[in-house]
Order: structure tokens, then sequence, then C-alpha cells
């Protein structure tokens, strides 16, 4: 075996297990302890890990111990999960004589041991299918809904207390749902997907449910039926490999979440800079800016201005775009995009923009136009996306703290920002949906799954990025309304 004792087992896949009583714990334990004692189901243990990592290890060449390596102890307690509960499930037919079933194997010779709910545990995990779930709701330390992607049917309440407070709405996991002692329970390893993964997932899966059905002569729509629902459990029993080979391909390939970027490929960082206006320079100011190229007066109460302009991209700016989720708005009256917006409120210009980068090059050019007329800019920043993932952070540039911007204004400016970004969202012509604007997608059938899965990635990202920040999350829920699809938003 790769694992050299029961006590390496019981550390690494015990770890990731959220069993509920101790006494479940202590069967699982027992469980592993019976793989070391008994020679055949430690080489079928050895057996299932590499069908487990037998894609992974192809497409990056590492052997066993070296993606261990990459998966580090936590990532090696997950696999080691998959792999037990995939043989606690499984049935063999392989050499005459030898028993077909662990946990049958185990509650025969040694089960006396262990309580009736431990007993009970085992069997249920036993029987237990994985599946691919989406989370619907989540009530935090104490219970999260998910919906059966693959065998359909209304979502259900899993109570679950460490896992749900890392969860967030639409997050998709790999993972099995058992009844155990009157409520339902996730068995043990959750494997979360990404909206994209999980939409290929699917696609595989449900092609080789039909390809078993179709070998039976029945369809998909007859799934409800006694033969086509054995039909469908055997192709379950086989899938576990298939969850993890996609789960460890997130290791294998090195990929974080796709960053947030502005079309200059520079990260998406709401930035909002206010400069006090020296008294008695309100009229010089807007005077000034009505007169400024590139700026365009956009209200008169409170006076406000748009900064227009077509970004020069670098060839760095250029793969950055590409390889992120790229933010921009454009102003429709004349095609330009809008590089930064400026209003004059309270005795304070708020410059806002969404990078860095773009506000170090509209404070140079305010500064320039207005000389002594404002005063040293104070900055406030709220990451969409980057390494540090806390949202709302704010720090001053060249003024003192007391001086900075209020969360709740902070706030307004990003909930603003965002309304005016997904106002010209819904009618921009997009990539992911071939050119279309969301509008006009979800005029078909298979438009409208593209733009579901779009919204319920955006959706998903603002919930984690919540959670990061202990901020509330954008409501998209007004998208859902404006497309059509409210009825898809639950």
């Amino acid at each position: 075996m790769v694992v050299e004792s029961p006590s390496d087992v019981y550390k690494t896949g015990l770890r990731v297990c959220r069993m509920a009583k101790s006494e479940s714990n202590k069967a699982v334990a027992n469980l592993m302890e019976w793989i070391r004692r008994e020679p055949h189901w430690g080489a079928r243990f050895d057996a299932i890990q590499g069908s487990h990592t037998a894609a992974a290890r192809a497409v990056s060449g590492l052997s066993n111990e070296g993606l261990l390596n990459v998966l580090g102890q936590e990532g090696a307690g997950v696999l080691y999960g998959c792999v037990f509960e995939d043989l606690a499930a499984r049935r063999f037919n392989d050499v005459e004589g030898l028993p077909h079933n662990i946990v049958d194997d185990y509650l025969k010779c040694r089960g006396w041991r262990d309580s009736v709910p431990s007993r009970r545990y085992l069997a249920t995990l036993r029987d237990t299918r994985m599946s691919l779930f989406e989370v619907s709701a989540v009530m935090p330390g104490k219970w999260v809904e998910v919906r059966d992607r693959l065998r359909g049917g209304e979502p259900v309440r899993v109570f679950e207390h460490l896992g749900s407070k890392s969860l967030v709405r639409w997050d998709q996991l790999g993972a099995r749902v058992a009844d155990y002692q009157g409520q339902k329970i996730f068995t043990g390893v959750m494997l979360p997907f990404s909206i994209e993964q999980s939409g290929t997932l699917l696609r595989e899966i449900e092609a080789k449910f039909s390809e078993a059905l179709s070998d039976r002569g029945l369809q998909r729509s007859s799934a409800s039926e006694p033969e086509a629902d054995v039909a469908i459990n055997d192709v379950l029993t086989t899938l576990p490999p298939v969850f993890t080979s996609y789960w460890l391909s997130r290791y294998i390939a090195a990929d974080e979440a796709p960053e947030l970027v502005n079309f200059e490929g520079n990260a998406l960082v709401f930035t909002e800079t206010r400069f006090a206006v020296r008294n008695g320079s309100a009229e010089h100011v807007v005077a000034r800016l009505d007169t400024l190229p590139d700026w365009r007066r956009v209200d008169d109460v409170p006076p406000a201005w748009d900064w227009l302009g077509t970004p020069t991209l670098t060839r760095e700016a250029q793969n950055s775009a590409a390889t992120g989720y790229s933010v921009q708005t454009v102003d429709p009256d004349t095609g330009k995009q809008v590089l930064a917006t400026l209003r004059l409120e309270k005795g304070a210009l708020h410059v806002s923009t969404n990078s860095a980068a773009r506000m170090k090059r509209v404070t140079e050019l305010l500064e320039g136009a207005l000389g002594e007329q404002i005063s040293a800019g104070l900055t406030s920043m709220t990451p969409a996306q980057g390494a540090s993932r806390q949202a709302s952070k704010r720090r001053s540039v060249k003024a003192s703290s007391r001086d900075e911007i209020p969360p709740e204004e902070a706030a307004a400016i990003v909930q603003q920002y965002f309304d005016r970004h997904y106002r010209d969202w819904l009618d921009s012509a997009l990539p992911s949906l071939d050119g279309l604007s969301p509008r006009q997608a979800v005029t078909t059938e298979s438009g409208q799954n593209a733009v579901v899965a779009l919204l319920k990635s955006l959706e998903n990202m603002a919930a984690r990025q919540s959670q990061q920040s202990s901020q509330p999350p954008y409501d998209f829920g007004w998208l859902w309304q404006q497309l059509g699809l409210a009825a898809r938003h639950r």
C-alpha cells in the first residue's frame, strides 16, 4: 500500500470527514484498520487509488509520490477520503472466494465491536452513491440545501456544521448525501468544482447515462422506472474516479480562479479618490472640467463627468485580459470606454475607476489641470479579486487616517459601479455568448442556459467575495428579472 500504517490513513483521510457522531468516526477508523490487516483489501485500496489518480498522473507525468507532494497534506487527505469511500461502496468479483464488499466483510468479522449507530453508518456509506450537487441555499454553521444535478428532484437540506461555513450559493460539489439517524448528511469528502467544470462533468456523465440506458432499450425520460434506476445506479457506482480526476485537474494545472481585470489587463480594484476643493473654487473647478478633452458632463446636480477614451494595450495587457474575466464599461453615444467617473459633491471631487494604475493616471491629470484648487487626494480601494481576497480594504494616500471614506460611502460607490456596469453588460456582445448580448442570447434555450451559467458564476464569485470580506454581496436579482430568468434563480 502507498500508506504505510493505518494511522497515516486515519490522520489524512479522516481529517476531511464530517460525521456528527464520534462512534461513526471510530467505525471508519476501524474499517481503515481492516484495510491494513487484510492484504486483499490493501491491494484493492491501492488499485482504486491508481484509478483515481491515473488521468492526473498521465497528464502531469508525476509519480504517485510526486502527485501527493503537489497535493500537500490536506489535498492528500481528501484524495484518501475519495478512495476510501469508493472502496466502501464497491463490490468485487475479481478473485473467487474473496469477500465482495469491505463493509460486509468487516461487519461480519469485526462489526460486533461497534455500536448499532456505527454499524448503520457503515451500511449507509456502502449503499450511498456519489453525485454532483449544486448549492441553492446556506445557513452557515447549520445546514446547506443542495440540488442533485444528476438525479434531479427538489433541493434537499443537509445538516452540516463545518462545511456550511465555507459554502456559498451556486457552489458545485461532488459528494455523497445520505440519510442517517433521521436526517441527511454528507458522508465525508466534498470535492469542489467550478461552474464551468461542473458543466463539462455533467455532460460527460449524462452521455454515460444515455449509453447505459440505450444498452437496455431505455431512454433518459424513463429514468424513474425501476430498470432505468438500476442502470443509472450502476453508472454512479463507476463514477468516483471521474469526480476525483476533475478535482485533481485543478492541482495539476495550478490554475487559480480566473482573475478579474479591466480592459487594460490591470487587476480589477474599485478605486475612489476624494479631492477636497478649496473654499471658493467650486465654480472654477466646474468650468475647467467642462473644457478638459475627453471629459463629458453627464449630470448637473451634483455636477458629474465621465472620462472617455480608447486605451492602447501592451502585449502583456492583452494577454492578461485574455486569460481573465475582462470588465469594461462603454459609453453608448460615443462607443468609447468610460475610464473613470467624477462628481463634485459636498465640497469635494470624488473620482471612481477600476484599477490602481488607471487612478494614478487620472490623479496626475486632475492635479495638473486643477492645481491649487484641489487638495492632495485620499484614495480608498476595494479589490474585486486578488491575492489578499479581502474586499473593502481601505488605505489612505497623502492624508491621515481620520479622513478615510466611511464604509457606507465606499459600499455605495461599489454598488453604483456594479449597477452601471451590469446595465451595460445586458446589451454588450460577449465572446462567451458567441458575440451575442445577454438580452439577445436568452431568446433561445441554449442561450438561456449559457446566460444562466454566466449569472451563476458572477453571483457565486460575489458571494465568495462577501464571505471573505464580511460585506453584503452584490444583489444580482434584478439581472435575472430583466432577462426573464427569475424562475431559474432558485
